[in-house]
């Protein structure tokens, strides 16, 4: 490996750290980050700090402590070259004098898709791309799969005892992790663009679904709810005011219960069914339309069962407990029918695991 290309990978890795910074408030954009080096020197850095503001590489250039020209800028994400939000990025650099881009992976927004790099290449500059690339892909997958297939990246999370159950055959499931898990994911849906559960989740525990309390950012909330049973007197009716709602009915719903969820302040979306459930392809897609690229499913085992089936899901994000619960009328995470074979079973790419107090939370990506 040459001293150029570990410099790159350098540099990249950097930017690939500061990107992650905009998690959760750039959305539907992509997360990315820059860093601006000369004579060996970082002279600026900068991120997409949220939707609607400048961009990485502007941030980058503004934040410079001397003057950009002859610098080399180092960006995960290939340069915009439209008007959006903000005007052209690719414009700013060129009348910078950077003379040398190198790019982690190039952007699937057709709008951009290439036509960043033409521009900079055309304007005399220096372009490199694919360093670290499937590191820069990884940190924007929601932002690629909402681009290729029209579809919201999913990540399906559960907490379980280690003998595998999510409830006890009462169904009693409060509370199977701990308080540190529970905190964990308190803050982590600050970084999802939406939390998704079944009605029967919300009619089991009455839960809020938002962040951690006092964050300044609460996820959108997505109730499926075929038949318009979300209570008027539930918490996430009493917490409308913090976090736009989403109840999914079918057409079979009645028609006095929707329209009180309407008076409510509810957001109604009604989507057919297929087999006995929501038609979850559509609804992503109308999810997708409305600018929410992440969703974190929290179940319950017929929800999660159906995104599995249908191939939605991304990501798994599993707790496990050191709790045996026993008995074979307890609740699994993956309801449904499930496989027949073991050579069908949906297969996981190699994954992480870390504590969490005393619990154990593996993720692991969906392998295509």
């Amino acid at each position: 490996m040459t001293e150029e290309i570990e410099l790159s990978q350098k540099y990249i890795n950097r930017a690939l750290e500061l990107a992650i910074r905009g998690e959760g408030r750039v959305e539907p954009n992509p997360v990315v980050g820059a860093v601006l080096v000369k004579d060996g020197r970082v002279i600026g850095e900068g991120w997409h700090e949220y939707f609607g503001g400048p961009h990485a590489e502007i941030n980058a250039i503004n934040n410079a402590t001397e003057p950009v020209a002859g610098a080399t800028l180092y960006i995960t994400l290939e340069p915009c070259a439209h008007f959006g939000k903000t005007p052209p990025c690719v414009d700013t650099i060129i009348k910078s004098g950077i003379k040398k881009v190198v790019i982690g992976v190039r952007d699937v927004n057709p709008v951009t898709a290439g036509k960043g790099i033409a521009t900079l290449k055309k304007a005399g500059l220096e372009v490199v791309e694919g360093i670290n690339e499937r590191k820069a892909r990884e940190i924007n997958a929601p932002f690629f799969k909402l681009h290729k297939e029209g579809l919201p990246y999913i990540i399906a999370k559960w907490a379980m005892s280690i003998d595998g159950k999510i409830a006890s055959r009462t169904g009693d499931a409060k509370w199977i992790s701990s308080d540190e898990s529970r905190a964990f994911v308190h803050q982590f849906r600050e970084r999802m663009g939406a939390i998704m559960v079944g009605i029967n989740t919300v009619l089991a525990d009455d839960p809020t679904l938002l962040g951690r309390p006092g964050a300044k950012r609460h996820p959108k909330r997505v109730i499926l709810d075929s038949f318009a049973r979300l209570p008027v007197t539930s918490q996430i009716v009493k917490t409308l005011l913090q976090a736009e709602t989403y109840v999914v009915v079918s057409p079979n719903a009645p028609q006095e219960r929707v329209q009180k969820l309407y008076e409510l302040g509810v957001k109604v979306f009604e989507i057919e069914e297929v087999g006995g459930s929501l038609n979850l392809i559509k609804l992503g897609r109308k999810l997708a339309e409305t600018g929410i690229n992440k969703v974190l499913l929290e179940g319950g085992g017929a929800v999660l069962a159906s995104a599995f089936e249908t191939h939605l899901v991304d990501e798994v994000m599993v707790f496990i407990v050191p709790k045996i619960i026993g008995g074979k009328e307890a609740i699994s995470p993956v309801g449904g029918k499930g496989i027949e074979l073991i050579k069908d079973a949906l297969l996981l790419e190699p994954f992480t695991v870390e504590h969490i107090g005393n619990d154990l939370l593996v993720r692991a990506c969906l392998k295509r």
